[in-house]
């Protein structure tokens, strides 16, 4: 009778054990949902800060505070480190820690109208999409990788005719960046061999894509039209990255615009950051979505980021 009591307490013991790695790992695995909030607008007392989001009722939770107000843009998540990381308008890229509540900086290639757009790959490398906002330079677009303890640069790959790509997301599967490009294209980097091809994509006047990619390296888009007064719905997609067709998830009958899109792999929901000052669900299973009021201050801007 002993030996049986004894068996079921340590039965009960190990239950509990992993019970509590289970929840361990399920807090380490996040889906926690950052953000960089700033007043656009000069000369206010605003301090832009990073604030957590509650997803279930919009609470926020201020991480860190810029007493300088630094701006910074371009967001990524390296779960390995804790990480927000982000490029700031002093040419610098920002590690923001979410536990420690402090941030570091590296410099960066400050060369006149370079920009950086951030991606995170496998391992938590950080790769870059580097170009000269300015026409007419001997600057050639390219992806880079860059380190994140030093900022040192490593070309992964030119672009000869200085294509311009933006929207940028990470294929675990395929190790590619996939972005958009400036010709109507989706972009696919490989990281690996270094090369890269295109896909077609709805070429119609003034068609934008914001990428964001899903469960199982799902490629989904918001796809909106950004002349006003056209007769296009603002709907949110699924792209083959096969051959460009797309699937429609979900139609916005108001035209609402989102962006900031980011995913939460848990939930199976895009979140995005609405024009009526409302954090956007949008469940990719279900093809339905709910808001969630944000802070509609004046001139309040949020940029997402998930872990």
């Amino acid at each position: 009778m002993k030996k049986i009591i004894f068996l079921l307490l340590i039965s009960i013991l190990f239950i509990e054990c992993n019970s509590d790695d289970t929840e361990a790992d399920q807090n380490q695995r996040g889906n926690n949902l950052f953000a960089f909030k700033e007043n656009e607008l000069p000369n206010t007392n605003f301090i832009s800060k990073i604030i957590e989001i509650d997803q279930a009722n919009g609470n926020e939770t201020t991480i860190l505070e810029f007493n300088n107000n630094e701006y910074i843009e371009s967001f990524v998540f390296n779960s390995e480190t804790n990480e927000i990381l982000g490029v700031g308008n002093d040419d610098k890229l920002y590690k923001i820690n979410t536990e420690t509540r402090t941030f570091t900086t590296i410099n960066l290639d400050n060369s006149e109208s370079i920009i950086y757009q951030l991606v995170i790959g496998n391992d938590n490398r950080l790769f870059a999409f580097k170009e000269n906002e300015l026409p007419n330079t001997n600057f050639i677009n390219k992806v880079i990788e860059i380190d994140q303890a030093n900022g040192n640069e490593t070309t992964i790959l030119e672009f000869n005719n200085n294509e311009y790509i933006e929207s940028l997301v990470f294929n675990s599967e395929t190790n590619e960046i996939l972005g958009v490009g400036n010709d109507d294209k989706l972009y696919k980097i490989n990281t690996e061999t270094r090369t890269f091809t295109t896909i077609n994509l709805d070429n119609s006047e003034s068609i934008i894509y914001q990428l964001v990619i899903g469960n199982d390296n799902r490629l989904f888009a918001f796809k909106e039209n950004e002349l006003p007064n056209t007769n296009f719905i603002n709907k949110v997609i699924e792209i083959d990255q096969v051959n460009g067709n797309e699937t429609t998830i979900l139609e916005f009958s108001n035209n609402e615009h989102v962006e900031s899109l980011v995913f939460n792999s848990e939930t199976n929901e895009i979140l995005g950051v609405g024009n009526d000052d409302k954090l956007y669900k949008i469940n990719t299973e279900t093809r339905t979505f709910t808001t969630i009021n944000l802070d509609n201050s004046e001139s309040i801007i949020y940029q997402l980021v998930i872990k």
